[in-house]
């Protein structure tokens, strides 16, 4: 497919952010200029003193726009829209003050996470479509809010915790799920500690609050070259991205991030703005580094306090990008589509089209989403089908020792004191080998179980019957795929 031709350009997007004194925003910048070149909402999200008015009052300096900077914790509508007077008719009328919105080009709504429930559903509209009362603004091209973060409750139990959920902020709240979901881009700003010392240092010795009319300039080269760019983008990539969107929004779900039609449409959107500001200032930038930019900061949990699983986040990514980029003919297509990770990495082992690398790593990702039982099933199955060839050699180490375990004679040993914990499991244990007949299959199970048990003290009656069940579930599950493949 072709890449679309790039316009003339007298300066790239690199580094504008800093020529305008906003420093250490770098690894940001393609965004918050894609932000400028799509006039989406724009929400920062970030810790007190990160610069997040500084930046937005600077854009809106350098591009000349007529600003209105509002605190929305303090917000009343009369701010807004002026004092309400009756005129000679009976009608109401407002009259206008210099803090209106009527007049506005950019409207910086700061503070909204502390903005009271009834202020927040009247600034729903001016986010979402340029109207107050129903009344359109019809010179505002921006909207931009900002808030420091929400308490964050984890989409995954396990979830790490970053090194900024320590401090917390009285009154921050989490938005609503709708007005969220209005902001195209849904930035996190880098706190001080990630900063480099470069950056650290420039802020601190850096004084000059003017806007240069070069540096301005720039600004304006850059947005409107993305802004030509991306129309031609959206039309060039149209096939790949709508299916790369379509899947990585769907594979969203099965990690507990659930986007919306809206949603999906918007990161379209973004994905192209983010990699028409990318390819302006690089031809060779990558498309899919820029899906990754967009997918990653423009999700309406963070602004709802739900912590983000970046690595299942990123592996979603990847795997939609992948099957994005294959032809319809490609045998890897049902690779990468399939959802079952067993049965993908069966597949990856079979299909001659995946390299041994692709095959390690589906196998390799198999094993660690398997739970305890059905891991060394899995296992013994590679084995018993000399699959482990294709595999590098730690995925293949894993493999054996995992199925070492139900090949392996094992001991029983109950020497425990009683009234323990430990004896109840191994008097459980005890009870349920004495159960298993003599048989090839029950023997595996019999080695299985003694190994779990042996190896960690920390197993209970309950892990020891999931494993079980596990195990027969998977092997079952095989002997079933076995007989259906010999019938057919």
């Amino acid at each position: 497919m072709a890449t679309p031709r790039k316009t003339a350009s007298k300066q790239g997007s690199n580094g504008i952010l800093e020529r305008l004194g906003l420093f250490g925003l770098g690894k940001i910048e393609p965004v918050i200029l894609a932000a400028l070149a799509s006039e989406l909402p724009l929400l920062l999200i970030g810790p007190h003193g990160c610069a997040k008015s500084m930046l937005l009052e600077r854009l809106a300096k350098a591009l000349a726009l007529e600003f209105r900077h509002y605190n929305a914790s303090l917000l009343n509508y009369d701010d807004l829209v002026g004092y309400p007077l009756p005129d000679e008719h009976g009608s109401l009328r407002y009259v206008q003050t210099p803090a209106s919105i009527w007049p506005a080009e950019a409207v910086f709504l700061d503070e909204l996470s502390r903005c009271r429930p009834d202020m927040q559903n009247r600034l729903f509209s001016i986010i979402h479509e340029k109207r107050v009362q129903g009344i359109a603004l019809e010179r505002l091209r921006y909207r931009w809010s900002a808030m420091n973060p929400p308490p964050c409750n984890s989409a995954e139990n396990d979830a790490p915790e970053s090194a900024d959920d320590s401090v917390g902020y009285a009154g921050s709240e989490p938005l609503d799920a709708a007005l969220a979901d209005r902001f195209g881009f849904i930035v996190e700003m880098p706190s001080w500690k990630a900063l480099s010392v470069t950056a650290r240092n420039a802020i601190i010795s850096h004084s000059d609050c003017m806007v240069a009319p070069a540096m301005a300039q720039q600004l304006h080269v850059a947005i409107n070259d993305a802004r030509a760019v991306s129309a031609q983008l959206e039309k060039a990539f149209a096939k790949q991205l709508t299916e790369y969107t379509r899947r990585v929004v769907d594979h969203s779900y099965t990690i507990g991030i659930e986007l919306s039609a809206r949603r999906a449409n918007l990161l379209m959107r973004v994905i192209c703005s983010v990699h028409a500001v990318r390819y302006t200032n690089d031809p060779l930038a990558d498309l899919g580094e820029s899906c990754w930019m967009a997918l990653s900061h423009s999700l309406p949990q963070r602004a709802q306090g739900i912590r983000i699983p970046d690595g299942k986040l990123l592996a979603a990514h990847r795997d939609a990008w992948k099957i994005a980029q294959l032809s319809e003919a490609d045998p890897r297509r049902m690779l990468a589509a399939e959802s079952d990770h067993v049965r993908r990495a069966l597949l990856a082992l079979l299909l001659t089209q995946s390299t041994d690398a692709e095959a390690s790593a589906h196998v390799a990702d198999a094993l660690a989403h398997c739970k305890s039982g059905a891991r060394e099933a899995f296992a013994l199955h590679l084995i018993e089908h000399a699959a482990i060839g294709r595999v590098h050699v730690a995925v293949a180490e894993q493999i054996a020792e995992l199925a070492a375990t139900t090949q392996r004679e094992q001991t029983f040993n109950t020497s425990i004191a009683a009234g323990s914990t430990r004896h109840a499991v191994g008097m459980h244990v005890e009870c349920f080998l004495a159960s298993l007949v003599q048989s090839d299959e029950h023997g595996l199970l019999r080695n299985l179980v003694i190994s779990l048990y042996a190896r960690d003290e920390k197993q209970t009656i309950k892990s020891i019957d999931r494993a079980i069940a596990s195990w027969v579930e998977m092997r079952a599950r095989f002997r079933i795929e076995k007989e259906t493949a010999r019938a057919a």
